[in-house]
């Protein structure tokens, strides 16, 4: 027997003896190496150390599987503005836990470092109030913390409903947990700035103990800026960017159990136009501007506490306009007078929006304008725009003929619950009254934590 046919033969006995007698040994050989290959790879990929990166915005992101300070990342589950929330969980006990990475902006760095102080400070008040803050430390030199992990939002909540809302004895207990923070902050002069509802979390075997989160837009001493809080809860005060309170807050509570309730946000505009002009719908704001007293038949306003909803659009010559409101002299200290056959009770809702002024009083005040889209080359302050954004409230509006707290009452209305035990037209006219408090447009009289425990709807 030659070399070729001994090899061949040899061949032949080993592929019976590894394959199991399989007719085409070379094809199951090449199958077998691929498999060993793709395995192979597999264990270099799994045993290679995986790094975060940092991506075009400056968040962190982390791969699944990735360990740090013995914390296996799980899944990422939201960008905000301010930074990346992952779920992770303690390779010892494999207990879940939040894990929130800064952006590496110094501003953001700066935002997590307070919300850092601001977790420790309410642990002190009660533990009540926010997620336990476990420990923080640095990623990719980012400042991160690790927070006690709650089921679920208020939004998720709602959204388990289909978003047919919540009844009105949950809204009660719900109510119940806001007036208690409301309280607490009040007392600490502190403000939360965000109350929406993604920021208040839960468990599902205590769905009326609530936890609020995000403290990067929160302040002591009323130190922030809150022109871009969310628009859905943005009180008039911040859009306007007149002086705010703690009841911005008040204000948000308001829009929350309105949407909790309805299924709906009480306000979902595309931009702070379509703010404003529901702002006027829902707050009646076409018979009582901003800051202003009803009862008086002019309007006095100062350098420092200049109304913003009386700047209108750029007109070189102001006299020619048809508002009833008339510019009355460049300086703004000077009062903007109200002719005295036209009571300020009758004044039409469009000419909240247009009264003119001219360009020195848009070169005074464009800086703090432009935060709400003005612009030189539109020369148009954005209360002009206003009157012709859209509203999904101009339909209704126009065929109820009502606003403010009229058309609260008419909206707050969920069909899903009405008549069914504790939901009849009594217990929606004091829920109304308790939402209409909260919104109020007068800061003075806006509900706080005291009104809301003592509303009817509360007994």
């Amino acid at each position: 027997m030659n070399d070729i046919s001994m090899y061949t033969s040899l061949t032949q006995k080993m592929n019976m003896n590894l394959f199991g007698g399989v007719k085409r040994p070379l094809t199951q050989l090449t199958l077998n190496i691929t498999h060993v290959y793709h395995n192979v790879q597999k264990r270099l990929q799994e045993e290679a150390p995986i790094e975060p990166l940092v991506d075009e915005q400056g968040y962190i992101i982390l791969p699944i599987g990735y360990v740090t300070y013995n914390y296996v990342v799980v899944q990422m589950i939201h960008k905000g503005a301010q930074a990346v929330i992952y779920e992770v969980k303690n390779r010892d006990t494999n207990q879940a836990y939040i894990l929130k990475i800064a952006r590496i902006q110094r501003y953001f760095q700066l935002q997590t470092q307070a919300e850092h102080s601001f977790y420790n400070l309410l642990q002190q008040i009660s533990s009540q109030i926010a997620p336990e803050l476990i420990q923080s430390f640095s990623i990719q030199n980012s400042r991160a913390l690790l927070l006690q992990k709650f089921e679920i939002s208020l939004k998720q909540l709602l959204q388990l409903t289909n978003n047919r809302g919540l009844p009105l004895q949950y809204m009660k207990l719900v109510t119940a947990q806001f007036a208690h923070l409301l309280n607490l902050f009040q007392q600490f002069n502190f403000i939360h700035g965000d109350m929406r509802l993604e920021n208040f979390v839960l468990n599902t075997d205590s769905p009326a103990e609530l936890r609020i989160i995000d403290f990067g837009c929160s302040t002591i001493n009323n130190t922030a800026n809150y022109a871009h809080a969310h628009l859905w809860y943005r009180a008039p005060e911040q859009l306007f960017l007149l002086p705010i309170s703690h009841k911005i807050d008040s204000f948000a509570v308001g829009c929350m159990l309105y949407e909790l309730h309805t299924g709906k946000p009480l306000f979902c505009p595309n931009g702070e136009f379509q703010l404003a002009k529901q702002l006027f719908q829902i707050l009646d704001l076409s018979s009582t501007p901003l800051y202003s007293n009803p009862a008086s038949n002019s309007i006095t306003t100062s350098h420092s506490t200049t109304n913003p909803l009386q700047s209108r659009s750029i007109d070189q010559n102001p006299t020619s306009s048809k508002s009833h409101l008339q510019s009355r002299s460049l300086d703004t200290s000077l009062p903007l007078q109200y002719p005295d056959s036209l009571p300020l009770q009758n004044t039409p809702l469009i000419n909240q929006f247009t009264n003119p002024f001219n360009a020195l009083d848009f070169e005074r005040f464009k800086a703090i304008f432009r935060t709400c889209g003005s612009n030189e080359h539109s020369k148009t302050l954005p209360t002009k725009e206003t009157a012709e954004e859209f509203s999904v409230y101009d339909q209704i509006v126009k065929e109820t003929r009502k606003t403010g707290k009229e058309l609260i009452k008419y909206l707050i209305v969920n069909k899903e619950f009405l008549n069914q035990s504790g939901h009849g037209m009594l217990e929606y006219e004091q829920f109304a009254e308790l939402v209409n408090g909260l919104i109020e447009n007068d800061v003075n009289k806006r509900f706080g934590w005291k009104e809301i425990m003592e509303s009817k709807f509360m007994e």
